[in-house]
């Protein structure tokens, strides 16, 4: 038979583990998507601002600078041309501040405060306009949610909760990093998905498809291949092929669509970053 104060630890450690799982997983969500309710505009925007510059100088390999913006003169109008048609039938609570980053990085983000940034990488790695704009309706998506906000908040809330648990022993920071991965997995997908409806009735708008957004999709799945079981817990966007599969079933086969872009305008987006 076990100790009676052995019992009695297991009974104590258990409890503590079932509040930080209450804490982690009911309390700080809730919380956030409270709080992110009440931050102003102003605060929102500085702390977008804020988190684009720490992101530019983290992504630069020197450490003497931090990753440029591309503002080639032609590309930023192309650029501008792309998000006005977008936005045109949208009421957004923020102006959107569209970035392109000089990163060969195949990616996008929003951030708090109504930014978008976009990777040379994608750009280069896209067979058309429509297929950056399919990315830019997902990524507007977001900030029309103000997903970045609440999930600042809660990534902030976790973490601070984790390192009260795991910040003071060896290795406590890959615990703290997985563990939010994890969770922050979870509160993403469905807001992933939320994106991705929302980017396809931006795009029709447009009159453009939203099957591009499938393309753009395919395109990463047949270079980089799907997530596996394992991975897609540590990742925020589900699984590539049910993405592709449900952006294809969003366009209509009966619908005329037009490029967002002509040649001369593609042609200068891709250019953006020419110095």
């Amino acid at each position: 038979a076990q100790p009676k104060g052995r019992g009695q630890l297991m009974s104590w450690a258990f409890a503590a583990v079932v509040s930080v799982a209450l804490i982690i997983g009911v309390l700080v969500p809730t919380m956030a998507d409270q709080l992110a309710v009440f931050i102003p505009p102003e605060g929102d925007r500085a702390l977008g601002e804020t988190t684009l510059g720490q992101i530019r100088e983290a992504l630069d390999d020197t450490g003497l600078a931090p990753i440029p913006f591309c503002e080639d003169s032609d590309g930023r109008e192309a650029l501008s041309r792309m998000k006005g048609k977008l936005t045109a039938s949208l009421d957004l609570k923020h102006d959107l501040s569209v970035h392109v980053l000089d990163h060969k990085m195949v990616n996008a983000f929003a951030l708090p405060g109504g930014f978008v940034v976009l990777f040379r990488g994608l750009i280069d790695a896209a067979n058309g306009p429509d297929e950056v704009a399919a990315v830019l309706a997902h990524e507007i998506g977001h900030v029309a949610s103000r997903d970045p906000t609440r999930h600042a908040l809660r990534s902030a809330g976790s973490i601070g909760v984790l390192g009260l648990l795991f910040g003071d022993f060896a290795g406590g920071a890959v615990v703290l990093f997985l563990t939010e991965r994890l969770i922050d997995a979870k509160y993403s997908q469905g807001a992933e998905s939320e994106a991705d409806r929302f980017a396809y009735g931006v795009l029709l708008n447009a009159d453009a498809s939203p099957a591009a957004l499938g393309d753009m999709f395919q395109r990463l799945r047949d270079k980089y291949g799907d997530y596996d079981a394992i991975n897609m817990h540590f990742l925020s966007h589900s699984g590539l092929q049910k993405r592709i599969e449900a952006a294809r079933s969003a366009a209509p086969q009966d619908q005329d669509y037009q490029p967002i872009l002509d040649g001369e305008g593609w042609a200068a987006l891709q250019g953006i970053c020419n110095k």
